[in-house]
């Protein structure tokens, strides 16, 4: 805990022109306070707005409360510029209340852009404690976004949630946090099925980003695991990656028949992955960086809409032993710029 730039004086008044009319006087914060948990969460996000919520700080010996200040970044900052009280409030002050625990930004997000939003929460004394910060990418393409954060929802306007299947269960996420990503295992036939197909059929612009965690060095991935998929299973007409066991585990992007070898051997550490197609080259991204591309004639779908399988082929009849996160889908190639900011502002 730090003592804040803040005085009470100023604290007072920002939150009385924040709030509007100040109904009571009395000091904000006081006797001490702790962190149960610093996670902010997304609870929903669109090319230019996002709700955050986050959990009130324990409360120690006092019912009086705290000023809670939500900040954000610069556009497309560098990686974990974001963490300390100081660099946090540098930043651009966008909300500032009593006890507040949520909070929804639309006036200063541009799409096509990332950023980092952080929380500093204060007492009457100017001790303070930041949260951890969160990053998420704004596209005005979004299709559907899943968080993982204790549910398979939708956080993307579409609300096109994921419909469980042979209950893949909630595990611990790339940043430690519990119940906020999904694993997946083979011999019990489990995988998420997105509610509404996505209009993303033959040769469409397409991105899917996700966060993928392989289940060990002693599986061979025989059944050549399917860790997303989109289309049909009929050749050139599927979109996604799998883990090759004729490849020694390497992460393939998926075109049944149209296939690209991304070149890496999948890892037991979390690791991002991104694949786009322009309607002539599919590429691939690990970890913010291009590690293959292909050219591919694509029929997604067989020009047909489908859902979105996440540890499954469409069918479904080949599954995943391994876990998955944040999966997102854009209906344009993202450009490689745009995948290493997308990187940046999600990864640990």
């Amino acid at each position: 805990m730090k003592k804040s730039n803040w005085t009470f004086c100023f604290l007072t008044v920002v939150l009385c022109l924040g709030l509007g009319a100040c109904a009571n006087s009395d000091p904000i914060g006081g006797g001490g306070f702790t962190l149960s948990s610093s996670k902010i969460s997304i609870t929903q996000i669109s090319p230019t707005s996002i709700s955050l919520s986050w959990p009130l700080a324990v409360k120690e010996g006092s019912s009086t409360p705290l000023a809670y200040a939500l900040y954000q970044t610069v556009a497309n900052p560098a990686h974990n510029t974001f963490n300390t009280i100081d660099d946090v409030e540098t930043g651009s002050l966008i909300a500032i209340g009593e006890d507040i625990a949520s909070f929804t930004e639309t006036s200063t997000i541009i799409s096509g852009n990332a950023y980092y939003f952080n929380v500093v929460v204060t007492d009457i004394d100017g001790d303070s404690l930041a949260y951890t910060p969160v990053g998420a990418y704004f596209d005005s393409s979004l299709l559907l976004y899943y968080g993982f954060s204790g549910s398979s929802n939708d956080l993307s306007p579409a609300a096109n949630n994921g419909v469980l299947n042979g209950s893949p269960t909630l595990t611990t996420d790339r940043f430690g946090n519990a119940n906020s990503a999904y694993t997946f295992v083979t011999a019990s036939n489990q995988f998420i099925k997105s509610t509404a197909n996505l209009n993303i059929t033959g040769a469409d612009p397409r991105t899917l980003s996700f966060w993928f965690q392989g289940a060990g060095n002693s599986y061979t991935y025989s059944n050549n695991d399917r860790i997303l998929s989109l289309g049909t299973d009929a050749a050139g007409e599927v979109f996604g990656a799998f883990v090759s066991g004729s490849t020694n585990g390497h992460i393939m992007l998926w075109g049944n028949g149209a296939d690209v070898d991304s070149g890496q051997t999948f890892t037991t550490n979390w690791e991002h992955w991104a694949i786009t197609y322009d309607g002539t080259n599919v590429v691939g991204y690990k970890n913010g960086a291009q590690v293959a591309t292909g050219a591919e004639t694509l029929n997604t779908g067989g020009g047909t809409a489908t859902p979105l399988y996440i540890g499954s082929s469409p069918t479904p009849d080949t599954y995943l032993t391994g876990s998955v996160d944040s999966v997102s889908v854009y209906s344009a190639a993202l450009t490689s710029a745009e995948i290493s900011a997308l990187y940046t502002v999600t990864s640990p």
